[in-house]
């Protein structure tokens, strides 16, 4: 059997009788309409830590606090503006009601309120000029792990080590570059800051060379220089015309006539010369002399002799001289002059009384006074 609840009001001259249950609930029902319109009217202040030492820009939304005396608690609540040079922010929420008396969950409608007080400061758009002035000024330190030993068109962006700075990360490297006259390497790239308040900020791109790599040419004409080298005897030329009948000696070498006399041509176009000249104190048919290798960009130097089948001997065989007359005309006048002055360090003014008659003896040997 179902039960019927009904309503009853009992009236006579002397009582009224009010079922309690039904005037409780409307009571409370006042009461939390007046809760809601208390938090929608919105008339609280809020609490930020060091908040004058704190810029717009930086407010985090979840450090606002509310006052305990207000009863009420900040719920969701979400920066929607930050204007950091009046050093305001404007932050919405709702509002909950602490109040438990209610037995209800009362939570306003979603409400804004615009905050001052903070530290003022650059606006945004400053910030990010500055900030990226900072970066166009960061370069990041490049190297490339071995690269002596490394030919210049083998190189690889991916292999390229970067030391970074803390602060800012580089976007991928790009727009990779060899060059093989200077043994380099040159490429591109770009440093950013991810969020700088929302914001993604990137420098201007820059442009890095890494020289010191190997030249592949270099490699290849050094090894073709050693290894002909290797195998090279100095020796007379082959192609000197015997019907001539040219004799050559130790004092018949010079740098200017030696390509002619020895064999320094070659079909591996290295190029062949020989300097600083030398006849052997101890073996007079000997020279030693300084042979150069060239090939392209690469050079090397060795230090040679070479013995002549012809002895010098006997090219001053007959030379025999009884007075100084007969290699110089004599200035005696003049030598008479300096009679009587101190003549030490002073080989020039002597020379200068002795003229020589022959360039060279036997059109071969230079000649001078030994004072």
């Amino acid at each position: 059997m179902k039960r019927k609840f009904k309503l009853l009001l009992a009236l006579n001259a002397s009582s009224i009788f009010v079922l309690t249950p039904l005037l409780t609930a409307c009571v409370n029902r006042e009461a939390i309409n007046e809760e809601l319109k208390r938090l929608n009217a919105n008339n609280f202040d809020f609490n930020y830590p060091n908040k004058n030492q704190t810029y717009a820009l930086d407010v985090k939304a979840e450090q606002f606090t509310t006052n305990s005396n207000d009863q009420i608690e900040l719920v969701e609540p979400k920066i929607i503006e930050q204007v950091n040079q009046e050093a305001k922010a404007t932050l919405q929420y709702r509002l909950k009601s602490l109040k438990t008396n209610l037995n209800a969950e009362i939570i306003s409608d979603i409400l804004t309120k615009e905050i001052s007080g903070f530290k003022q400061g650059l606006s945004l758009e400053e910030l990010i000029t500055n900030e990226k002035e900072k970066l166009n000024k960061t370069n990041f330190t490049f190297d490339y792990p071995d690269k002596e030993n490394t030919f210049t068109e083998e190189a690889k962006l991916e292999k390229i080590q970067i030391k970074t700075n803390n602060n800012y990360q580089n976007e991928e490297l790009k727009n990779l570059t060899h060059d093989l006259k200077t043994n380099s390497i040159s490429f591109e790239y770009q440093i950013f800051i991810e969020n700088f308040y929302g914001q993604k900020i990137s420098s201007n791109v820059k442009k890095v060379t890494i020289s010191g790599f190997k030249n592949k040419q270099t490699f290849e004409n050094q090894n073709s220089v050693d290894t002909f080298l290797a195998s090279y005897t100095i020796a007379e030329n082959p192609l000197i015309n015997q019907d001539l009948n040219i004799k050559l000696y130790s004092t018949s070498i010079s740098e200017q006539n030696a390509p002619y006399f020895l064999n320094l041509v070659n079909d591996k176009e290295i190029n062949l010369k020989i300097k600083n000249i030398k006849i052997d104190d101890n073996n007079l048919n000997q020279i030693s002399f300084t042979l150069v290798a060239q090939k392209g960009d690469y050079t090397k130097e060795e230090q040679r002799t070479f013995t002549f089948k012809n002895d010098v001997a006997s090219l001053t065989n007959g030379l025999s001289f009884n007075s100084i007359e007969e290699l110089y005309d004599v200035d005696y006048a003049f030598l008479n002059s300096l009679a009587g002055n101190d003549l030490r360090n002073k080989t020039n003014l002597l020379n200068s009384a002795f003229s020589k008659k022959v360039e060279k003896l036997n059109n071969l040997f230079d000649y001078e006074i030994n004072w």
